[in-house]
């Protein structure tokens, strides 16, 4: 049985200690504003859509950059934790050489491997995360 910190996946309560640094900061964050989309990718598609504005982007899964209404990157096949992983810091990197202003990232599982996934881009996100 494995137990999980509640600051993997919720910020930290005012006066609870970190137990690392991790867990703690924004860090491994792109330049742009972060929000963590969750739903399906149709609503996600209609999530962008509604709140995109110049300079947004998507960070989205292997395959899905050509369906969206603004650039993309992707960051690693949607079910698969350690590609997600492999990627992702690549990703938030070409975000800024891009130029991203703010960014939609569709949301990973917060199972496996990627849940360690889900909480890099919690922290990415300032913990920014929506209901598509």
């Amino acid at each position: 049985k494995v137990l999980l910190s509640g600051a993997i996946l919720e910020k930290l309560k005012e006066g609870e200690t970190a137990r690392s640094p991790g867990m703690k900061y924004k860090h491994y964050a792109p330049r742009a504003e972060v929000t963590i989309v969750k739903g399906e990718f149709q609503a996600y598609c209609r999530y962008v859509q509604q709140h995109a504005e110049p300079g947004t982007f998507c960070l989205c899964f292997a395959g899905e950059g050509g369906a969206l209404p603004v650039p993309s990157v992707e960051y690693g096949a949607a079910q698969n934790g350690a590609d997600q992983a492999k990627h992702l810091f690549t990703a938030l990197r070409q975000l800024d050489e891009r130029g991203a202003k703010r960014v939609f990232a569709r949301c990973p599982a917060a199972t496996g491997v990627a849940l360690a996934v889900y909480n890099r881009l919690l922290r990415a996100a300032a913990f920014r995360v929506v209901e598509a």
